[in-house]
């Protein structure tokens, strides 16, 4: 009678699994799960597929050829069709995988490993559980379909695992034992021996998890740092970086930051780096500036500041005169220096240069001004010399600047004077042009005699006889400065480009291209943005618009970098070691 009874329930375990077998089928073919590997390989899924032989869904066509495919057969009676389980998985395309999803994905990761952290530091390391689960301890009750379909699919979309085929084929087979497994009260044995296995897949499962929460930890940042160290140039220098890097994160000071510093500098000047120079030189002086934001105060500061200015203007120079955030930082190096030593020549002639290539015209006579006294206070024992005063190494910086806010007669007598002497960059011929353009703008209702002068430099006596060439034939002419603008462009002496382009290119109703860049650069070096903006729509050429991307995309680069932490500098800036 108890065997009757034994198969009478068996059987009604096995029309219920079969019609459970049926709804899976509709419900898994219906969301369509997919199951994307977090770590091994982003283009694979996998599906789960609980298939019976006698199935009442009738399938017309196979939807798409699997990778691998896995069937499990249960068998737990008299029955003919044995329950079959089919674990597939399907090569996909890639495109469900959007940014959102993967970075979903890393702060699930993160706040887990949060979790995990914290319970390990409270010490209740064996509370770690994937998923809740229950001993066998009594007698197993039976669970509806829809609740194990729930736990399949948050078991799928968990991805807490390498195997997963594994896991997912446990989770159904713990399913059939306790939906199939009904004992009476004379089975202890067997119930306490399920309860012991339930315990070990329990604590297996733990450990996997304590595993996986391991690899994620320094899986990411190992791989990435493997890969360098396969593709690195020099194995030795990087183990020196990587150390140093190591040494600052287990202890940060501004020491540590100051040797990656002189590190990245000694690699700079390798040839086996001749590629990245400039980027080596970059993380250098970004070191540099992390050092002294950490509080570096430096031994010699005498030695240090100037030193670390010039490093500032020769990145800039070799950068190609874009990024401006680096005079900047040379500037206020410059000043720093100046406030230990005054009386330094030589740093006054660099600062005087970085104020007039920043546009600071204003603060660049001041400067002019006090190197002035400066050079009269250091050799106040030596022979007064001609026109001390107005040295020339200054005049360059110093009559541009007076030019430029509006004092043009002061700029004509610089001029005037500099003219009996030797200018090292500029000729004669273009001395006398400016003074000609100077002229005409301090004392426009007074004779020019400068034409004169300039009609007897660019033309023989006997062609001005013969062609009866007049001064005032040179004041129509309206090219006249157009190649000394030019050449003031490309020489960086922006306030007179501006002026002399701005004069050259006043009835011109199509200038050409190489103009229109000029002025272009010489509005943006004057600190003329508005009239930058308004050349740049007249402009087509992509060498100009390129340009002006360049030095926006410039404009707060130093600064960006500058707060990316220190381990995370060398990969964000791509430098290949």
């Amino acid at each position: 009678m108890a065997s009757s009874q034994r198969v009478q329930r068996l059987r009604r375990a096995i029309e219920d699994e079969r019609q459970r077998q049926n709804e899976c089928n509709v419900y898994l073919g219906a969301s369509k799960r997919r199951l994307t590997s977090c770590k091994q390989s982003p283009t694979t899924r996998s599906v789960i597929r609980v298939a019976s032989t006698t199935s009442i869904v009738s399938r017309r066509g196979r939807a798409r050829a699997c990778d691998w495919q896995s069937s499990y057969q249960l068998e737990r009676g008299d029955w003919a069709a044995p329950v079959r389980v089919d674990i597939a998985c399907v090569r996909s395309d890639g495109k469900e995988q959007t940014r959102q999803r993967i970075a979903a994905a890393r702060i699930a990761t993160w706040c887990w490993r949060q979790r995990v952290r914290a319970k390990v530091q409270a010490q209740a390391f064996g509370t770690i559980e994937t998923l809740p689960s229950q001993l066998a301890q009594h007698k197993l009750q039976r669970q509806s379909p829809r609740e194990v379909l729930r736990r399949i699919q948050a078991e799928i979309a968990a991805k807490a695992t390498f195997q997963i085929q594994t896991r997912a084929a446990r989770v159904l087979q713990r399913f059939f034992s306790k939906a199939l497994l009904r004992l009476g009260k004379k089975s202890h044995v067997l119930v306490a021996e399920a309860s012991r296995k339930q315990r070990q897949l329990d604590s297996m499962k733990r450990d996997r998890a304590v595993r996986y929460i391991q690899a994620m930890y320094r899986n990411r940042q190992a791989r990435q740092q493997h890969s360098a160290w396969k593709v690195s140039r020099s194995k030795a220098n990087y183990c020196r970086i990587m150390v140093l890097e190591a040494e600052y994160n287990g202890r940060p000071s501004a020491i540590a930051l100051l040797q990656l510093s002189r590190a990245y500098a000694e690699l700079a000047s390798q040839p086996v780096y001749a590629d990245e120079q400039l980027l080596l030189a970059r993380c250098s002086l970004l070191f540099v500036s992390k050092a002294i934001a950490f509080g570096h105060v430096p031994e010699n500061p005498r030695d240090f500041w100037p030193a670390l200015a010039a490093r500032f203007v020769d990145l800039w120079r070799r950068g190609g005169h874009v990024e401006i955030p680096l005079l900047q930082q040379a500037a206020h190096a410059y000043e720093t220096a100046l406030a230990l030593t005054p009386s330094a020549s030589e740093m006054w002639l660099a600062y005087i240069e970085v104020l007039f290539e920043l546009g600071l015209y204003c603060q660049t006579l001041k400067a002019c001004d006090q190197y002035a006294r400066t050079l009269e206070h250091t050799t106040a024992g030596a022979p007064r010399r001609r026109r001390h005063a107005r040295p020339i190494a200054i005049w360059r910086f110093q009559v541009q600047s007076y030019y430029h806010v509006g004092d043009v007669d002061a700029a004509l007598g610089l001029l005037e004077d500099q003219r009996q002497e030797s200018h090292p960059q500029y000729s004669s011929m273009e001395l006398l042009l400016l003074l000609t353009r100077c002229h005409d703008v301090a004392k426009p209702l007074c004779h020019n005699p400068y034409y004169d002068e300039l009609l007897h430099a660019l033309y023989s006596a006997d062609d001005i006889t013969r062609h009866e060439l007049t001064p005032e034939m040179l004041v129509a002419t309206p090219g006249l400065f157009t190649d000394l603008a030019l050449t003031c462009a490309a020489r960086r002496d922006f306030p007179w480009a501006v002026d002399l382009l701005e004069c050259s290119l006043r009835g011109v109703d199509r200038p050409s291209h190489d103009h229109l860049h000029a002025l272009a650069q010489s509005y943006f070096g004057v600190g003329n943005l508005k009239k930058c903006a308004t050349v740049l729509l007249r402009v087509r050429g992509s060498a100009t618009t390129a340009w002006f991307a360049q030095v926006q995309r410039h404009a707060t680069l130093f600064e960006a970098q500058h707060r990316i932490s220190v381990l995370h500098l060398r990969r964000e800036l791509h430098v290949a070691l």
